[in-house]
């Protein structure tokens, strides 16, 4: 038996998320019939050529291994050898060989052509065992016949909507081939039956083919059992590994079923089954699976069955009963009872899911997932898992020793070797681990570490909000919501208490409080002594995130105007203190200078500064006064010096709070290379004697930036593009003006995660690489507007005229790849005056196309009718049919840089449709009657040209 690919519950290729028929991908990758690409993706949407299908079913009929096979010293087809599909075509050969694939006339194979759902039906039924012949599955009807009987072989089960006249796409083809696996194979039988006129006669009858099986009962034949010597497996999975619920283990490198059915039969007495499987999916424990199984136990395919599993996951406080259903995460449910896996009620005691209720057991703020399943296609939870955290302590463990081959948390000294840590392990961490369910190794994980304010509560203080952010706090009951469950250390987490608190999946575990620092100040902007509505007094504050607003004070304030003040709020209201020579912020000296930043050697007030520093900035912007706030890194990026009188606060002898009071501008700072859309008109304007432009841009960062300054000489206007790079105060430097957006705009006829194709003014598609960092804007063009910047990339609408477009995209491309694309939202690109439209050109007309006498003269038939190129619509006529003349020739020449194919169909040709690409020599008819023609021309880039025409057969 052959050493397959080992597959676990899905192969997680990179776009795993485009992948509609995940069972059937993955088995067919497992079976080692189809696989992905070098990039790590599978491209599900791509379509299989004919080259590629033939060597997917060579391997599968030779059980996943490579094929020994051999090409004919004549070729079969004439488009293979030679070709760049001439690695094919011993794997065509065996196909042909086998009558599971012809070819598309001419003596063509077509090798590149994309194959449709009816063919590849056609290529699995032959495999099957069905005789083409005698299915029908040749001639004019063959298309019904293979549908017909594909339909009732359950080769389009799940596929019901695919047009199987379609290409296929590579997600389709899986689940075709993996239906095919799991049908039964056939034979003929010949049975004597009496014919309308009472004869009787003997006929050929395809039945399903049987063999000795299990208990020496005749059983059906999967085409998977008897190419691979393999069967499926369904049950649920109650061991992986050391693992497993009900008190199971299946042993290292194993896996154990309780077995449902086996090949898509119910099995009449349940049992147990363990099978060799070294990968870990102890994710999929308690839910219903399907093994795919080797004649020696290897088990080496492992799928969820979706219709069957419901799994709902939660931490303990989001759980509870309500009524008869127990609800997770808002989602009722009905429940069977029973014992939660992985936990305890008490030591020795079994928590129940019934016992999920009050304040003990459910609705605790615990950082501990839950996770319910229900395995049976009901949709009724039949049992729960919990993997607990656990510590040393009752709480997080803090870590206090870190060297490269070990750490020490909560008093306890871990080998690196011997546990699952952190990359990142850092003294000072607070930790837990969980068993690892598969291997039994304690692995470590890093409480969240988040520090702020705590500026709201609710629910009486079980709830509060640090930064942006609302955290439960956790559990300090013991033994609840179970059995040694972590609790809450550490001190209280209370209103307008500054904490470092340690988080797990959104539950405080630990908490330090801390004394009021730089996260707690502001600059105070304006103090009016002006009163709102509710008798509280009106302060402008300028906050450390950059952000201002008027806030409802306990006093006038109008002392601290142009003050940096630390704050508090209670019950809504802010209370404000000077930061001074006694409130020094949380650091450790107060100061004030004349002397500000200086460049050169990056100090300010002649200090050096924390890169973590908060720096409160007001300047000048032309006559205009401004303010913000800086990082000590922001600081240290500027451009220049920037003078003004400072006031700061020292900790640990760097500065990690000031305030500069400038009457300059702030020189452009570090800045990050940006791409624009300018959305305003461009003024001029002096700073000092410094002339400068201003305008509006709309960049690649999705932003709109007002008042972006631009020293530089390079002209801008309104709706122009450009490349700059953007400081932190709004200065562009480098600016570049992006003239091939216009150039380039076109119409966008199709696309990929790597490519677009576009059509251009020249009027020929290009394909345009995209660069793996690519950047997108969306824009109004028409109204000069940002919009967006993300890939939302729609087909170009038609105007209404043949093979003329909207153009309603844009690029800019350096090194052979995008580095920008532009989307006009509207569809419809404008250049300032009229919506952009582009005409894609068709491909040129053949330099011959044309019926003619037949090589053969004698038998031939005279054509009247013909010119050196058939034109659209033409009706040709050959006279003279008799029993001997009865031939003609067809002579095609395509244009250069062009492919032209001509069909002929029509009952009257003997040998069924013809298909040329070049001449064509004695064609025969069988009768006088009519021949459709056509004459398919295409090009590189260009728009396809059809030329209909007719053959007409007479005497």
């Amino acid at each position: 038996m052959l050493s397959v690919m080992v597959m676990g519950a899905g192969a997680a290729f990179s776009d795993q998320d485009k992948i509609e028929n995940t069972e059937a991908v993955d088995a067919c990758v497992a079976l080692n019939i189809i696989g992905g690409y070098p990039d790590g993706s599978y491209k599900p949407e791509g379509n299989i050529k004919r080259s590629e299908i033939t060597k997917m079913i060579c391997v599968a009929l030779n059980g996943g291994k490579e094929p020994n096979v051999s090409t004919n010293s004549k070729p079969t087809f004439n488009d293979v050898r030679g070709t760049n599909a001439a690695w094919a075509e011993g794997y065509i050969e065996a196909c042909v060989a086998q009558g599971i694939v012809s070819g598309v006339g001419g003596g063509r194979f077509s090798p590149n052509g994309n194959v449709t759902g009816t063919q590849l039906a056609k290529m699995l039924l032959v495999c099957l065992g069905y005789d083409a012949g005698i299915e029908g599955f040749v001639g004019s009807a063959w298309e019904t016949n293979v549908n017909v009987r594909a339909a009732q072989k359950g080769l389009y089960e799940g596929l019901e909507s695919m047009d199987t006249a379609a290409a296929l796409t590579r997600d389709s083809a899986a689940q075709m081939v993996w239906n095919a696996m799991n049908a039964y194979e056939v034979e003929y039988k010949t049975t004597i039956v009496t014919d309308e006129n009472g004869n009787l006669i003997t006929q050929n009858v395809a039945e399903d083919k049987q063999a000795i099986g299990e208990d020496n009962k005749l059983v059906r034949v999967t085409l998977l059992g008897d190419k691979y010597e393999a069967s499926v497996y369904e049950g649920i999975l109650v061991a992986s590994g050391e693992y497993g619920i009900q008190g199971k283990s299946a042993g290292k490198d194993k896996l154990t079923l309780q077995v449902k059915a086996v090949n898509g039969a119910s099995v009449s007495t349940a049992r147990e089954s363990t099978f060799k499987y070294a990968n870990d999916i102890t994710d999929l424990m308690g839910q219903y699976i399907k093994v795919l199984v080797d004649d020696k136990t290897n088990a080496y395919g492992v799928f969820p069955v979706a219709d069957q599993n419901v799994v709902a996951s939660a931490t303990f406080d989001k759980v509870k009963i309500d009524g008869t259903k127990i609800s997770v995460d808002g989602t009722a449910y009905n429940y069977n009872d029973g014992a939660i896996e992985g936990i305890e009620k008490t030591s020795g005691t079994e928590l129940k899911i019934s016992e999920l209720t009050g304040t003990k057991y459910a609705e605790v703020a615990s950082g501990d997932v839950i996770t319910f399943i229900s395995n049976d296609g009901d949709s009724k939870i039949d049992l729960a898992i919990v993997n607990p955290m656990k510590s040393a302590s009752s709480s997080l463990d803090k870590v206090t020793y870190v060297s490269k081959t070990e750490f020490v948390a909560g008093g306890n000294s871990y080998e690196f070797d011997d546990v699952i840590a952190p990359n990142d392990l850092a003294k000072g961490d607070y930790v837990a681990y969980y068993e690892n369910t598969y291997t039994g190794d304690k692995e470590f994980i890093k409480a969240d570490k988040v520090s702020g304010k705590v500026t709201s509560t609710k629910d009486s203080g079980k709830e509060v909000k640090i930064g942006d952010n609302w955290y439960k706090v956790g559990n300090t009951t013991p033994d609840s919501p179970f059995y040694q469950a972590l609790m809450k250390k550490g001190d209280a987490v209370e209103l307008n208490s500054t904490v470092t608190a340690y988080v797990v999946n959104g539950v405080i575990y630990y908490a330090n409080a801390e004394t009021a620092g730089s996260t707690d100040t502001a600059l105070v902007l304006a103090a009016p002594g002006s009163m709102d509505t509710n008798g509280n007094y009106q302060v402008k504050l300028l906050f450390s995130d950059k952000t201002t607003k008027v806030v409802p004070a306990d006093q006038k304030y109008d002392g601290l105007e142009g003050k940096l003040v630390t704050w508090e709020v209670s019950d809504d209201v802010y209370e404000l203190e000077a930061v001074s020579a006694v409130n020094k912020a949380g650091g450790d000296v107060y100061a004030e200078s004349t002397t500000g930043f200086e460049k050169a050697d990056k100090t300010l007030a002649e200090k050096k500064v924390a890169s973590d520093a908060v720096i409160y900035v007001t300047y000048k912007d032309g006559t205009k006064d401004k303010e913000t706030v800086l990082s000590g890194n922001e600081l240290n990026g500027l451009g220049g010096d920037l003078n003004g009188n400072v006031y700061y606060v020292l900790t640990d002898g760097l500065i990690s709070l000031a305030y500069i009071d400038s009457d300059s501008y702030l020189p452009g700072a570090n800045a990050t290379q940006l791409y624009g859309y300018v959305v305003s008109s461009v003024s001029e304007n002096n700073d000092n004697n410094v002339k400068y432009k201003q305008y509006d841009v709309y960049t690649t960062d999705g932003k709109l930036v007002e008042g972006v300054k631009q020293k530089a000489t390079t002209s801008v206007k309104k709706g122009d593009f450009i490349k700059l790079n953007l400081t932190s105060d709004n200065y562009a430097e480098g600016v570049q003006k992006l003239s091939e957006i216009e150039t380039n705009a076109g119409a966008l006829l199709n696309y990929g995660d790597d490519y677009l194709v576009v059509l251009g003014s020249n009027g020929k598609a290009t394909n345009i690489n995209l660069d793996d960092d690519v950047k997108y804007l969306e824009v109004n063009t028409e109204d000069v507007k940002g919009i967006g910047n993300e890939a939302n990339l729609e087909k170009a609408s038609e105007t209404g005229i043949a093979n003329e477009y909207y153009a309603n995209v844009s690029y800019y491309v350096e090194g052979g790849e995008a580095l920008l694309v532009v989307i006009d939202t509207t569809g419809k690109w404008n250049n300032g005056t009229t919506d952009v439209t582009v005409t894609q050109r068709e491909a040129t007309t053949p330099t011959k196309a044309q019926v003619a006498t037949a090589t053969t003269s004698a038998g031939s038939l005279t054509v009247t009718g013909s010119s050196i190129n058939i034109t659209d619509g033409e009706t040709i006529t050959l006279t003279g049919y008799s029993g001997t003349a009865n031939k003609f020739d067809v002579k095609l020449t395509a244009a250069s840089s062009t492919s032209a194919t001509m069909t002929l169909e029509g009952n009257i040709l003997k040998n069924g449709p013809v298909i040329a690409t070049g001449n064509k020599a004695d064609i025969e008819v069988t009768g006088e009657g009519n021949i459709t023609g056509k004459i398919v021309i295409t090009g590189d880039g260009l728009a396809t040209k059809t030329i209909n025409f007719t053959i007409k057969v007479q005497k």
